[in-house]
């Protein structure tokens, strides 16, 4: 069956489980109240039985002429029925029960009788279509079994108080399914209208309104939602914000090394500079523009080809001491310029199975962005150190990192509130998803001390289970 709507779902669903839970309910109930009825009936028979049995004994009356009075009195049917095998009563005072033989052969048990248990027969009167449930009671005096006494009980009275009984039966069951269809109606609708709610604000989201909240209304399943899509409304509407800020800062970026490059080309190319070491300046100028360019575009390719899985690792065993050798001589060379003062310690590195070229990527994007915030005559420091995992740490002595930006430095085109930060918000990315490619991970400290300070630590496998070539 198929439903328009998750209202008529529900309601149809609600109503459906709840009727055949009514239905079950009243065979159930119907088939007890049959059992009790039907035990009511014999215990209250044996009860009264056990009363006419002893009253029997007691009475100077002959049983038959007794029974007649009682029958009179209580308006029963009560029946004695003398033991065949005794003549002690005439046969003027037999009351005779011919519905107590089938075909010929009595229902009675005598020998059960005479061991002192009573019996319950059903028995069945062909003169009035009429079943009766039976009860004989053995009636003993002076220790002899002078006969039984019968009390009977037409089953069509139970089955009146059957049908009474199921009649409020379905009286009651058909008020339960009414407020059952109620209840259901309300509870879709009140469920329905929280999931219209949620698709209003998709679609405003989808629209562009990242602005827009939902108030959570409960701690179920729906609240849950409530909450995950204001939290994925949240990081949309960052990220957005930070895709607006990237195209802003990507245009001033690119605009001042371009403009510094095509000021001084231009300058060179008219012959407008004529003292060989301010040519000399504008030649540098343009070549550490066009390096930062360079920078630029590669951090912007290499997102690329992550984002569209064409990014490939070819991992090798390499000399770990070696390629951290050489990255420390480089970086040495490069503080000493700035007037940075550069330390390094590698303790048991040996070999690894690694991208070399993407872990001097990795390192040498995080050296480039420690320097940044290095200052003249501060120290920055290098260490690492090989056991079962590759630990690379990068520490600077800069003015460390606001709590506020610290969970989002990784984000890509994140930009710090701070204006003494520059940049795109690139470098960490960049850094984070390889390093993650690679199989390690990154983690940040900031800051180490009072003074500030941030400490970078890459965590990379010995030995990643990558294959040459893959392409993530």
């Amino acid at each position: 069956m198929k439903f328009r709507s998750v209202k008529t779902q529900l309601a149809f669903y609600f109503i459906l489980v709840s009727g055949i839970s009514l239905i079950l309910s009243g065979l159930l109930s119907t088939s007890l109240i049959t059992v009790y009825l039907y035990r009511s009936s014999v215990a209250e028979l044996n009860h009264q039985s056990d009363i006419i049995a002893a009253e029997l004994r007691r009475s100077p009356l002959p049983p038959p002429q007794l029974i007649r009075v009682t029958q009179k009195i209580l308006q029963s049917r009560i029946y004695f029925v003398p033991n065949p095998q005794q003549a002690f009563y005439p046969s003027r005072f037999k009351i005779g029960v011919p519905f107590l033989s089938v075909k010929g052969r009595r229902l009675i048990d005598w020998s059960a009788l005479e061991s002192g248990r009573r019996q319950i027969i059903k028995s069945y009167r062909p003169q009035t279509g009429a079943t009766l449930i039976l009860v004989a009671q053995p009636f003993r005096k002076g220790g002899r079994l002078l006969g039984a006494v019968v009390l009977a009980r037409p089953v069509h009275l139970l089955r009146e108080a059957q049908s009474t009984i199921r009649t409020r039966l379905l009286i009651a069951g058909g008020l339960a399914l009414l407020i059952a269809i109620i209840i259901a109606a309300t509870v879709s609708e009140q469920l329905t209208n929280r999931i219209k709610k949620l698709v209003v604000a998709a679609r405003r989201l989808a629209a562009g309104n990242y602005s827009h909240r939902l108030r959570v209304e409960s701690n179920d399943e729906l609240g849950e939602l409530a909450l995950t899509f204001n939290h994925m409304a949240r990081e949309v509407e960052r990220s957005d914000q930070s895709k607006k800020n990237f195209v802003a800062g990507v245009s001033h970026e690119l605009r001042t090394p371009l403009t510094s490059i095509q000021g001084f080309a231009e300058a060179l190319a008219d012959q407008a500079i004529d003292n060989p070491q301010q040519r000399h300046q504008a030649a540098v100028i343009i070549k550490q523009e066009s390096k930062r360019l360079g920078r630029l575009i590669e951090d912007l390719l290499n997102l690329a080809k992550l984002d569209t899985n064409q990014f490939s690792l070819n991992p090798k065993e390499i000399n770990l001491m070696e390629t951290m050798t050489n990255c420390c001589q480089t970086f040495a060379a490069r503080a000493k310029e700035t007037g940075v003062s550069f330390e390094s310690s590698l303790q048991g590195l040996k070999t690894a199975i690694i991208d070399e070229d993407r872990l001097m990527q990795v390192v040498g994007n995080l050296f480039d962005n420690a320097l940044k915030f290095s200052p003249s005559g501060s120290t920055l420091s290098l260490s690492a150190r090989q056991d079962k995992e590759i630990v690379i740490e990068i520490t600077d002595s800069g003015p460390g990192i606001s709590p506020d930006d610290l969970p989002h430095i990784f984000n890509r085109f994140y930009r710090s509130r701070d204006k003494r930060v520059k940049g795109m918000g690139l470098g960490l990315a960049v850094v984070k998803e390889l390093t993650t490619a690679m199989g390690g991970k990154v983690e940040v400290t900031s800051p180490i001390n009072s003074q500030g300070g941030s400490r970078f630590k890459l965590i990379f496998p010995s030995s990643p289970k990558i294959e040459e070539g893959t392409i993530f």
